[in-house]
């Protein structure tokens, strides 16, 4: 996940990542607020709204399709490599912990200010918020140890890479290296085999996560040795992707109309419009997630620094944005009803909230680099100054 790990950095799957991270922030904007505020809206019940609630359908997968991404950019950078695990989970503890000391900082320090903040907020967008409450997340020294899943998943794949994984694939054939990755996907796709997964460990879906995990590790390294798509043309992959997303919204649709139908007719008492989450676990994911890889391996735009840059910090956004102090800003604004106004402004505004809060992630991140400048300044002066007094 952090491009420094990687011997080159290569700009267009730097670019890949950045996208990725927008989407998953794109998408934990939909899921922690919008839908929230969905559920128990009687007054959007109608078939018209929810044409438009297809909108926040195809963000919902955007969440789940960059997580995949970050694993399939993994295993295409690491497969034929020897892993440093104890280094790489040193980088990402340290930015976690860093982030979780941000975040508590920062919200003790914005609490003292709602009232300028909710005045500003008022001004800007031209409303007032009658009822006024504590909008900021309590960030605490717990979620060191709650915060931000992925990076513990994240290192989970990892390590089956380092400890045994990238070994049992470094001799073997392109078939039997097909073989394995079709197994392990079936694994993941057939319900009967998923459901044994869930079962071993009582029911959760942590076991299959992690199998889908490997499964997309072990894709991104068939396709870095083997390039299994150079013959598929760019149209086509665009084309696939296009038609996951038809069948994706017409699912949706005829959901959202059995369920209006059933409230209608007195057969349910009551009307939420509900969004089908895909999931991490999903063929639909898996498909989208390869294809836009692909899209991007293929991206010929030499080395960029800037991007390179940017990329880099996608460890400290991933941390500090996934809080309720995050979600808390975002909150005072009612989505289901903007969408009911206007679909244009609805996306416009989650467009420049998206790149608020990766801006500010990208911040916390620079923050942090300089702060361990400082310490290695600082360091630095106190062994020269040990010196000098040995002298």
């Amino acid at each position: 996940m952090n491009a420094r790990y990687f011997s080159a950095r290569q700009s267009n799957f730097e670019l890949l990542r950045i996208t990725a991270m927008l989407g998953i922030i794109l998408f934990h904007l939909v899921y922690h607020v919008a839908l929230p505020q969905l559920a128990g809206s009687g007054e959007f019940t109608t078939v018209a709204f929810a044409k438009r609630l297809l909108l926040f359908q195809g963000i919902s997968t955007f969440g789940f399709i960059g997580n995949s991404i970050f694993i399939l950019i993994s295993g295409y950078f690491l497969i034929d490599k020897k892993i440093n695990l104890q280094k790489q989970i040193t980088k990402i503890l340290s930015s976690l912990v860093f982030g979780v000391c941000f975040l508590i900082l920062l919200s003790f320090t914005f609490y003292y200010f709602q009232d300028q903040i909710y005045g500003l907020a008022e001004t800007l967008l031209g409303q007032e918020f009658k009822n006024r409450g504590v909008i900021f997340g309590g960030g605490k020294i717990q979620d060191i140890n709650e915060i931000s899943w992925f990076l513990g998943y994240y290192i989970c794949i990892i390590g089956i890479a380092q400890g045994f994984l990238n070994k049992r694939l470094a001799d073997i054939s392109q078939n039997q290296f097909l073989t394995a990755l079709v197994c392990v996907g079936a694994a993941v796709t057939f319900a009967f085999t998923t459901s044994i997964l869930k079962n071993l460990i009582g029911g959760s879906d942590y076991l299959a996560q992690v199998v889908m995990g490997v499964f997309l590790y072990m894709t991104g390294g068939y396709m870095k040795r083997y390039n299994p798509f150079k013959d598929i043309k760019i149209a086509a992959i665009i084309g696939v992707i296009i038609l996951a997303f038809v069948f994706l919204f017409l699912g949706f649709y005829n959901t959202t109309m059995s369920n209006i139908a059933k409230f209608e007719d007195g057969t349910r008492q009551s009307f939420t419009q509900a969004i089908v989450l895909t999931g991490n676990i999903s063929a639909f994911i898996v498909v989208v997630a390869v294809s836009v890889f692909e899209l991007f391996r293929r991206m010929e735009i030499g080395q960029n620094k800037m991007i390179n840059k940017i990329a880099s910090a996608t460890v400290m956004i991933y941390i500090v944005h996934d809080v309720e102090f995050t979600y808390s800003f975002c909150r005072i604004i009612n989505w289901p009803r903007l969408l009911h106004q206007s679909i244009i402004k609805t996306v416009v505004l989650l467009i420049i909230i998206t790149i608020a809060i990766f801006l500010y992630g990208f911040c916390a991140f620079l923050l942090q680099q300089l702060l361990k400048r400082a310490g290695v300044q600082l360091q630095k002066l106190a062994i020269n100054k040990d010196k000098g007094d040995k002298l």
